[in-house]
């Protein structure tokens, strides 16, 4: 359980990471956009994920 936490916060602090990135890149542009609703729909995947691993085993804290 302790790798699959690991992972999960790895996962979590990633998406969270490449979500400011993208939001930092909003010009105006269509590609930017994209880039932003794309990194949004993976933190929010990610998120969900964890939800439901947790939810399946409550035991699993994952500090991120």
């Amino acid at each position: 359980m302790e790798l699959e936490r690991i992972h999960l916060a790895a996962l979590l602090l990633t998406t969270e990471s490449e979500l400011r990135q993208a939001q930092a890149a909003l010009d105006g542009s269509e590609e930017a956009r994209l880039r932003h609703a794309a990194a949004h729909a993976r933190a929010v995947a990610a998120w969900s994920v964890t939800e439901e691993l947790l939810l399946a085993d409550p035991r699993t804290v994952v500090w991120a």
